[in-house]
């Protein structure tokens, strides 16, 4: 029996209203290992309260249990036999989710916590949790503060929902919980303690800290410009027009264009790094005489080393950049910017002016618009190479490098569209690397994976422009061949199939047996003219050269094409 994990379902009350719930169930087992029944959590996704609701109703059943203990002497065992069937459903419970839940008593001692908890506390099992108290864990100052806001809870008997707190350990370290706390009421009624539940939101604070900090540099930015419309209105401008891009070459030509307006020296040059051969890549330049260098080393150049925005005015005597070109009594100023997003240099804004007055080509407000303006450039940069990376993330099959399934159903999707506006063809080729279970179990999962490696690379680098390699699952790869007919699929198939062949594959100093493919053919219209019956047909002739010995071509429809 499998579990259902996170599954949501709808609730639809007497009373008409509906409310959704996420819902994990598992099977439950006795200790030979039977299945007994099943135990679950469902959370409510709406208003988060179906922790308080089923919170609240197992402190309920306890204090039914405990009356009925009092009333009915005579059902004790039955009853004491309901009690560890259900604290051990709560137990389940309890240690089936990645929350924090305790429950204290009147002195904030703990006198259960669940595995999540114990695991936090950094103990070996929950029951050492018993007895101790937060001083244990957390710093005084910590500690005092919680202590006081459970009294407060059990002063008031009410519950405090969703408090976001800060934990600061004895070892130094700091956390942030999300904490929804109760009072817990003894079988008289009287409130013998609290209990809670916490989810750690440590990595959101930070996200939100970081969004505050970018937010507040962006709003001493917008102070500062206050009173310089012309630059705020440029800024601004280059802004939208660097948020439109979708690709560094577009926002180079932006760069390009507004910073010639915004800051109008001699000459300007912005350099993209290449940290993997340490050198500053010439990316845009602009000015009435712009640098001829397109590229220097990152040491040659001061701004990088030292991380800072570094200048040399006209009569500057000591150590100049080596990328600057720099003639001394020419009046020449310089100055480097550096562009670093996440600690990493991404560039560096390289300006040269010159004033035959003697005045600073560089005074201070340009020197701070001019890193201003180099700020939005990183975020800019920052967020165009972030979203190139997520697109290729989300489409891109980690191990293997190709397309994953979603992109492949996608893609499919489209080609055929385009091939029916067309009126072309379309070729649609599964293939299954053969006897990787066997190389799994022979030399170890990082044999295979390497293996499925190989193959991934070799389809990237084998394959037409035009054409889509994906890998479908497991061992599984699918390739498109959009305006190819089946006899230009077939043939191309069976150059994968022999150009795999001819793999050689070295896994720790030793070769992997002979790599080989099973490959099954659909075409567009013969085979199919939706994306689920095309993929069925190739399916089909993948199954069809495998049992006819693997290392081969099959063709839909069980025309065979040989290996």
């Amino acid at each position: 029996m499998e579990p259902f994990i996170n599954k949501e379902e709808k609730e639809t009350w007497p009373d008409g209203h509906e409310t959704w719930v996420s819902t994990t169930k598992f099977p439950l087992r006795d200790k030979d290992g039977s299945i007994i029944g099943t135990f679950g959590i469902s959370r409510d996704i709406n208003e988060r309260k179906k922790i308080e609701m089923s919170m609240l109703q197992t402190n309920e059943a306890l204090e039914k249990s405990n009356a009925a203990l009092q009333t009915q002497i005579a059902e004790r065992r039955r009853v004491e036999e309901v009690l560890a069937r259900e604290g051990n459903l709560l137990r389940a419970m309890m240690d089936g989710t990645s929350d924090r839940i305790f429950f204290k008593d009147r002195e904030s001692r703990f006198i259960l916590v669940n595995r999540a908890q114990a695991e936090k506390l950094g103990l070996r099992d929950s029951s050492e949790a018993n007895g101790k108290t937060e001083f244990n864990f957390f710093t005084e100052d910590h500690t005092r503060r919680t202590f006081l806001d459970k009294q407060q809870i059990m002063e008031s008997g009410k519950p405090v929902l969703d408090l976001e707190e800060k934990e600061t350990w004895l070892d130094g370290r700091e956390t942030w919980v999300s904490s929804t706390k109760f009072p817990m009421y003894g079988g008289d009624g009287g409130i013998i303690g609290t209990f809670g539940i916490s989810r750690d939101i440590t990595e959101r604070k930070a996200m939100e800290l970081s969004i505050e900090l970018a937010n507040e540099k962006l709003a001493e930015m917008v102070n500062w410009l206050e009173g310089r419309n012309r630059d705020i209105s440029v800024l601004n401008e280059m802004g939208k027009m660097l948020e439109a891009c979708r690709s560094p070459e577009d926002a180079y030509a932006v760069i390009s264009s507004q910073m010639a307006e915004l800051i109008p020296v001699h000459s300007e040059n912005f350099y993209l790094a290449d940290l993997e051969r340490g050198r500053m890549t010439l990316a845009a330049r602009w000015g009435e005489n712009p640098d001829p260098g397109t590229c220097f080393d990152l040491k040659d150049c001061e701004a990088i080393q030292g991380r800072r925005v570094y200048s040399a005015g006209p009569d500057e005597s000591g150590s100049v950049c080596p990328h600057w070109n720099w003639t001394p009594g020419k009046g020449e100023a310089f100055l480097c910017i550096p562009l670093i997003s996440q600690s990493e240099t991404i560039g560096v804004l390289h300006l040269r002016g010159r004033r035959d007055d003697g005045a600073d080509a560089f005074p201070d407000a340009a020197k701070q618009l001019a890193v201003m303006a180099s700020d939005q450039l990183t975020l800019a940069l920052g967020n165009i190479h972030l979203r190139e990376y997520l697109r290729i993330e989300s489409i891109r099959d980690a191990l293997t490098g190709l397309f994953n399934r979603r992109y492949l159903e996608d893609s499919l999707i489209q080609e055929l569209a385009r091939t029916k506006r067309r009126g072309t063809t379309l070729g649609v080729i599964m293939m299954d690397v053969d006897r990787l279970k066997q190389v799994n179990d022979t030399c170890g999962h990082e044999a295979g994976d390497l293996l499925l490696k190989t193959v991934g690379r070799w389809l990237q680098t084998n394959i037409r422009t035009g054409d889509i390699s994906c890998r479908y699952g497991g061992d599984e790869f699918v390739v498109i061949f959009p305006d190819a007919s089946l006899e230009t699929a077939i043939h191309r198939a069976r150059q994968i199939c022999e150009g795999i062949r001819g793999l050689r594959i070295d896994h720790k100093g030793k070769p992997l047996h002979a790599v080989s493919v099973s490959i099954g053919i659909a075409g567009y219209p013969t085979h199919g003219e939706t994306r689920d019956e095309l993929l069925a047909a190739a399916d089909a002739a993948l199954y069809a050269a495998k049992q006819q010995g693997r290392d081969r071509v099959a063709v839909a429809g069980g025309q065979s094409s040989g290996a």
